[in-house]
């Protein structure tokens, strides 16, 4: 699922143990999940190098949600101060525009581009395909533009 305020790759299947694997409540392991993630600062908070490290650490560790402590993830800066590269195996409500929040930053963009091994690639907007579980939770990316079909399109 995202929220209407985000974009990218979603996955649809009738799998109850795959669903809570995506969404990180299954006992068989989670799913990463990555995004591209726009970052403002009205306070000021990025305008250094070394607050941006300082930025990125947060988020990879040491954050916590709703009384809880978050898993660790991967931040890393693909714009330093501007865009960020986020893996997170855990999927909590808003988790990462919450996280920002903390550290005194606003969310600008969420894109999804990757759900395991399946990457969005250039697959449009409205467009869709079928996928095998192992391109989930197999190691190697797929991008999700190969074979695309329409929402109109019949299987």
């Amino acid at each position: 699922r995202l929220d209407q305020d985000s974009s990218g790759l979603v996955v649809f299947t009738q799998d109850g143990v795959l669903a809570r694997a995506i969404v990180g409540e299954g006992p068989s392991g989670r799913v990463e999940k990555e995004y591209i993630v726009g970052v403002a600062s009205p306070s000021g908070v990025l305008s250094t190098p070394k607050a941006q490290r300082e930025v990125t650490a947060r988020l990879s560790f040491g954050m916590w949600l709703d009384g809880c402590a978050l898993e660790p993830c991967l931040a890393e800066w693909l714009e330093p101060g501007a865009r960020l590269r986020m893996v997170l195996k855990q999927g909590r409500k808003r988790q990462i525009r919450r996280m920002l929040e903390q550290l005194s930053l606003s969310c600008t963009l969420l894109h999804r581009t990757r759900i395991g091994g399946l990457q969005l690639g250039n697959l449009k907007v409205g467009r869709w395909r079928f996928f095998d579980r192992c391109e989930l939770v197999g190691s190697a990316p797929r991008r999700a533009g190969a074979d695309d079909r329409s929402c109109n399109d019949e299987a």
